[in-house]
């Protein structure tokens, strides 16, 4: 994939940042920030943040409100196989290409393939 990304990791942990990006198609790495998040904090650029929940989590808070805003990133056949209907279907690899139909100023929750993330 074409996607210019720079690594922010943990000291120590770069290598296995960098495979497991490679892993699923990101291997056009930049650089890497020495300092890590604290220097790109320090810097005062744009942070946010990732949030684990789970399945049960997820189905509350769609309860809570049915327009619950969802982008499925997993692969086709993985979408395929079973999904939640109304989701955005936008596999990794091609998420930048949905990323404009996502308002930045609503939240939204994306299912991964191994987790749910918000």
């Amino acid at each position: 994939m074409k996607q210019e990304i720079l690594i922010i990791a943990d000291e120590g942990r770069e290598e296995e940042v960098v495979t497991r990006l490679a892993r699923v198609g990101y291997d056009n790495a930049l650089g890497l920030l020495s300092g890590g998040i604290e220097a790109w904090k320090k810097a005062g650029k744009e942070v946010d943040t990732i949030t684990s929940i789970s399945a049960d989590e997820l189905a509350e808070i769609i309860s809570k409100n049915d327009k619950t805003k969802i982008v499925d990133v997993r692969k086709h056949g993985e979408y395929v196989s079973e999904h939640i209907n109304g989701v955005t279907h936008a596999p990794l690899d091609f998420v930048n290409d949905a990323m404009p139909t996502i308002s930045k100023d609503e939240p939204f929750t994306f299912i991964a393939p191994v987790a749910i993330v918000q």
